[in-house]
């Protein structure tokens, strides 16, 4: 009987972390079906957001397929290297670049918000932009187009 292994994270209390059979592409579904789900490449785990109705959803979906290890801790890349971002300076007027910790490829960039009404649909019109709720940032491709107009702005 396939199983899904719950585990939780001192760095990251907030979240819950599975361990799902890939064949399982019905539970994969379930998984990203909740708002705010993760996959972390590099540790083969989902996140989801620990909080009631989602604890409430998971026993509902995956039933007595559900074991919940709360002994063996997680510590993931993602972890590790979240934990490594520069805290951003409080300015209620700059924009904010860092690389991504995860993903080489990507940058993550902070809007404060005074300046969303002026800057936000110049995120929006990045292609590939996403939203990490988590952070509070915007994930946007790092390419020359992007790095360019960040520049100018």
């Amino acid at each position: 009987m396939d199983t899904v292994i719950c585990r939780f994270s001192e760095q990251l209390p907030h979240r819950v972390f599975l361990e799902v059979p890939k064949t399982r592409q019905d539970w994969i579904a379930f998984i990203k079906s909740v708002p705010k789900w993760w996959w972390h490449p590099d540790d083969k785990l989902w996140s989801i957001p620990k909080n009631k109705e989602t604890a409430q959803q998971c026993k509902a979906f995956f039933g007595t397929a559900l074991v919940i290890d709360s002994s063996t801790s997680v510590s993931t890349t993602m972890v590790e290297k979240i934990s490594t971002i520069p805290q951003l300076p409080i300015s209620t007027y700059q924009i904010t670049i860092h690389l991504h910790p995860q993903k080489k490829d990507w940058l993550l960039l902070h809007l404060p918000s005074s300046l969303i009404t002026q800057q936000l649909p110049t995120v929006k019109n990045i292609h590939g932009r996403k939203w990490n709720a988590d952070l509070s940032m915007w994930e946007i491709p790092y390419t020359q187009v992007t790095v360019r107009l960040w520049r100018i702005l």
